[in-house]
Parts: C-alpha cells; sequence; structure tokens
C-alpha cells in the first residue's frame, strides 16, 4: 500500500509539472493557456475549467473559412468577435455547445500580405442573468494545411492528437507530393475533444475529404490509467475528467464517419502499446482491440494503420524512458509515421 501511495505522489507531481504541456484547458488549478501549434492564445484567460475554447491548428488559406471549437455547460450564450475588422464572423452571437461537436465558423480576409497572418477571435461566455462567465481569445492562422498536389488534387484529412501535431511537417510534406492534405493535431485531446476537426473537415464547404486519417485514443488510455490513483471529475482538484469513457467516443467517432457516404476510405491508426509503463501499455492494448471490432463493424471503407507495429520496430523513434513521452515519436518517429501512413493509403489504393 505504501507502494501505491507513493507512486500516486509521484504521478500528481509529475501531472502537475506537466499539465500545460499535455493538454488545452485548466486543470488541477494551473492555468494553461487554450490554443495549440498555429492558434496561439494572445492573453490569460477567464473562462471557468468547465468551457473549453480552441482553434483548429491550422486554418484555411487566406478568404477561406476557418473554425473554433467551444464546449459550454447547458444554458451559456457565446459572443464571438475580433480586434480585427477585416475577420468576417458570420454567426457572432448563439447557444454555446454542449455535446463537445460544436464549432463556429469564421471567414478570414483575402489577398492577405504577408502571408501567413494571425487573427484574434476572442470567446465571450455569457450566463443566463446577462452576466459575463469569463472572455478568452485564440489567434487563427491564415497559414495553409490545404497544399496543392504536385500529381493530383485528391484530400485527405488527417486529425489526431499530439503524435499527428508532432508529424506534421513530415505528413504535409510526405502526403502533400499528390494530396491536398488538411491536418490538426492537438496536443492531450481525448476522442471526444477532435471530434468538432472531425465534423468540421467533413462539412461539404470545408474540406470535403475522400480519405480521413485518425489517431486517437493516446490521451483517453492516459486518463484511464490515472483513474487508479485519481477519483474521477468533475472536483477541481482531479485531472481526471468524467467523461473520458473510451469506448462510447470511440463508438462516436466511428458513427460520425460511417454516416458520411462522401469519405471513399478512412485510415485509423492503432495505439503504441510498448511504452514503458506496463499498466498504461494494457489499456492500450484494449483500445486496439476494440478499434479492430469497430473497424469490422463499420465495412470495407476502414483500414487500419499499424503504427504500433511500426513503431514497435523501430525502439529509437521515441522516448522510452519518460512516460508523459513514451508515447511520442523523436524527429526519425515523426518521418516513419508520415510514411508508413502513405504506405498504407496506397496498401489500400486511398
Amino acid at each position: 500500500m505504501s507502494s501505491r501511495k507513493s507512486l500516486a505522489r509521484h504521478t500528481r507531481s509529475q501531472f502537475a509539472r506537466s499539465a500545460c504541456i499535455t493538454t488545452a484547458s485548466f486543470i488541477i488549478g494551473t492555468t494553461c493557456m487554450s490554443g495549440s501549434s498555429g492558434a496561439t492564445s494572445l492573453e490569460p484567460s477567464t473562462l471557468p475549467p468547465s468551457i473549453s475554447y480552441n482553434a483548429i491548428s491550422n486554418a484555411l488559406p487566406a478568404g477561406g473559412a476557418a473554425a473554433v471549437h467551444i464546449t459550454a455547460p447547458h444554458g451559456l450564450s457565446c459572443f464571438l468577435s475580433s480586434s480585427n475588422s477585416s475577420v468576417r464572423i458570420p454567426n457572432r452571437s448563439f447557444p454555446c455547445p454542449t455535446s463537445g461537436n460544436g464549432w463556429a465558423r469564421v471567414v478570414l480576409p483575402a489577398n492577405v500580405t504577408p502571408v501567413p497572418a494571425d487573427y484574434p477571435i476572442t470567446l465571450t461566455v455569457i450566463g443566463p442573468l446577462e452576466n459575463i462567465i469569463g472572455k478568452a481569445t485564440v489567434n487563427v492562422s491564415t497559414e495553409s494545411p490545404v497544399l496543392q498536389g504536385t500529381r493530383g488534387t485528391r484530400r485527405i484529412a488527417v486529425l489526431g492528437d499530439s503524435i499527428t501535431g508532432l508529424s506534421a511537417a513530415d505528413i504535409k510534406k510526405t502526403l502533400g507530393r499528390d494530396h491536398r492534405v488538411f491536418l490538426d493535431g492537438q496536443t492531450g485531446y481525448m476522442v471526444s475533444q477532435e471530434l468538432p476537426a472531425v465534423t468540421y473537415a467533413l462539412e461539404r464547404r470545408t474540406v470535403n475529404p475522400s480519405t480521413m486519417a485518425i489517431n486517437l485514443g493516446t490521451n483517453n488510455g492516459f486518463y484511464a490509467y490515472l483513474e487508479a490513483f485519481f477519483p474521477v471529475g468533475p472536483a477541481p482538484w482531479s485531472p481526471v475528467p468524467a467523461n473520458a469513457d473510451w469506448r462510447a467516443q470511440f463508438r462516436n467517432l466511428f458513427r460520425t464517419l460511417s454516416a458520411d457516404r462522401h469519405l471513399q476510405c478512412v485510415i485509423v491508426s492503432n495505439l503504441d502499446t510498448h511504452g514503458p509503463v506496463p499498466g498504461f501499455n494494457e489499456i492500450m492494448k484494449s483500445q486496439n482491440v476494440y478499434l479492430a471490432k469497430l473497424m469490422k463493424q463499420s465495412g470495407k471503407r476502414f483500414h487500419l494503420y499499424d503504427w504500433d507495429g511500426l513503431f514497435a520496430k523501430h525502439p529509437t523513434w521515441g522516448i522510452q524512458s519518460n512516460f508523459f513521452l513514451g508515447v511520442h515519436p523523436l524527429p526519425p518517429g515523426r518521418s516513419g509515421y508520415a510514411t508508413g501512413l502513405e504506405a498504407a493509403m496506397h496498401r489500400y489504393n486511398c
């Protein structure tokens, strides 16, 4: 029992020191700026922990539509604004989304010089008594993830967590040779938190891909592992959210993808099970089994990218001595992830 308490104290300490690195919200009292790669917060947020506000890490080009993610408790009103008058926000005031599946559209100015450029988008949340609950500002960038392919115009949307985000440059370079690539990789995101970006990318008026590649579930496994040491939320001192059920979140994801009949291929990465923490690896193995089951049920458009097997063959691709970084690929692993994804697409004629 004493060793268990010692491990719990060590885990709490490690998590507290790395909270702002591994997540994109407020956790255990540490002020983490809402935002991500390419979408940087401009000032400290005053939003409470129950409200999530982020920008898609890579917006569409200048003159195109971009998006912000919003999730809030029921009964609140959201208002979007920008200090830059050239940014157009079609729907400025609306009931705040509550499902984790809500995104709002903003239109960036055309003919921007120089490119890329950043545009601040401020969210103000209003309570039922017309009181201001809080504010936060994120930057939406015109740095485009959509690359003109040199040998074709097929579109692929690549979505995931920090594994995708860290590998972004390699993915764009590798797949951009014959695809137009939309990429969104959010550090610390669970499946449900990235679902708004999936919904956004599937819209006919935005990305409209023929292929979608998904690498999600690692952070769900991380929270499932922490449940052994922490109470489950919503207590403010707990880093484990109350809605971290990975089975339900995977089902919602597959339901969303299956409903889109325009998608020709869905490439789903399985999860690394060879990290330095055995208990965490067992959870990841359970997730891989469940992913395989869902893919089999979802039909012939769904295909496996065996990232777990590929990562295991190259132990120097990742950091094996640190719990929080054990799943993250180093530069050779990021290149390997992109090359492996391209190989999977060719294998399945995507």
